[in-house]
């Protein structure tokens, strides 16, 4: 192996974006941007990406780089509603099939009842639970991403983790409260 094999390379822009596009689809959503807006808010992050590619550094995670700059384009784009005095909404989205109406309507009541209260998280808890837990994300990546110590993401995973058990009732262990 020569020292030029040795030396991470650049990544090919049209890779990145095959490669990371239903990434960042997934991620401006979990940051809470309309499935309405998310492919133009997608093509937003590309363009960033794409003009600051050549400031990536290689030996760096590509996606937890990806997903900082999802952030800060769902966080502008957040501002600019708020300046419009646009409310973001979103509709559930579509369900498996299900067994029984009580079924699915049980379902789409703890999917809102979820989308509460992450949206009640503050905003580095609710990056890290969802990067983490949603996304499979390690917290390596993730703690780069948010430029953070790694117990620090560990830590903020956890509080999430806490605040979410308490509003579905549930105890350590997991089980559901029944009162």
């Amino acid at each position: 192996m020569t020292a030029v094999e040795l030396i991470p390379r650049h990544p090919d822009f049209r890779e990145v974006f095959d490669q990371h596009w239903p990434f960042v689809w997934r991620v401006l959503q979990h940051f809470g941007v309309r499935t309405a807006d998310v492919e133009d808010l997608g093509q937003e992050v590309f363009l960033v990406a794409h003009k600051r590619l050549g400031d990536f550094d290689p030996s760096r995670p590509m996606r937890a780089w990806l997903a900082g700059i999802c952030r800060n384009v769902a966080i502008a784009h957040r501002r600019r509603a708020y300046v419009r005095r646009e409310t973001p909404c979103d509709s559930v989205p579509e369900q498996t099939v299900f067994t029984t109406q009580l079924q699915l309507v049980e379902d789409r009541e703890a999917l809102r009842r979820l989308e509460r209260v992450l949206a009640q998280l503050p905003e580095d808890q609710r990056t890290v639970f969802l990067l983490h837990q949603v996304e499979q994300m390690p917290m390596s990546e993730v703690a780069v991403m948010l430029e953070c110590p790694l117990q620090t993401g560990y830590s903020r995973y956890k509080a999430a983790l806490q605040r979410i058990q308490a509003a579905f009732g549930e105890n350590a262990g997991g089980e559901v409260a029944h009162g």
